[in-house]
């Protein structure tokens, strides 16, 4: 796969981005807006970051098996947007890709899997999709003499919409702070909002869920007062 440049906030559409896709013999349709909302051309691309989920309405054939796909929703399911490397692995998400059926104490524990009667793997199950999502519309304001650093929550329960900030939702999360690549302070606090000493130049933010588990790490540059 080779990938555009461009990264948007998750869940948001792209219009820029153009991935080149080579398959074995599996064709791709492109579909209207509402056929994609309606689950309609899904896939999952790896990174060295993990998996994101997307889907595409645009899709043109440019040489055997080989596809140019655009017009993108990305970062569904509360995936995290990456940069996507050349030669970037894809699952395609249809019927075909079924849920494992898993106890609640299998979570963390090296199984064997067989994947389409192909050779067996171990593999442990993480359950990361149960986990927290990336916090959403970082900012950082000047204050007075200060930095407002501000974030959204995400969830599945939470709207995912700009004009909507999730204030109302709880949570619990950890601000890291940085001076010339070195961490210098950390926080714990249940707000979506956090004033900062100018001096730092770095912001990293994550959730923490009530099992104290992270999700994943959203950064932003600080602005000089």
């Amino acid at each position: 796969m080779s990938p555009g440049a461009m990264k948007l906030p998750p869940g948001r559409w792209d219009h820029f981005t153009v991935l080149t896709v080579e398959t074995d013999n599996q064709p791709f349709n492109t579909i209207s807006d509402a056929g994609l909302l309606a689950g309609g051309n899904q896939l999952l691309v790896q990174s060295a970051h993990g998996w994101e989920w997307l889907a595409f309405t645009k899709a043109v054939l440019i040489g055997p098996n080989q596809w140019q796909l655009s017009q993108l929703l990305r970062g569904l399911g509360g995936s995290q947007i990456v940069d996507i490397p050349g030669g970037a692995q894809i699952v395609i998400v249809d019927e075909r890709l079924r849920r494992p059926e898993l106890a609640l104490d299998e979570t963390g524990v090296e199984l064997s899997w067989r994947p389409g009667g192909g050779t067996a793997q171990t593999y442990k199950y993480q359950a990361k999709a149960a986990g927290p999502w990336p916090v959403g519309h970082l900012q950082a304001q000047r204050q007075n003499s200060g930095l407002k650093l501000s974030w959204s929550a995400r969830a599945p329960n939470i709207s995912n919409h700009l004009d909507r900030d999730g204030s109302a939702y709880e949570g619990v999360y950890h601000v890291r702070l940085y001076r010339y690549g070195q961490l210098h302070e950390n926080h714990i606090v249940r707000q979506t909002h956090l004033r900062v000493s100018p001096r730092y130049d770095l912001a990293e933010i994550a959730e923490i869920d009530i099992n104290g588990s992270f999700g994943p790490w959203g950064s932003i540059p600080l602005p000089a007062v």
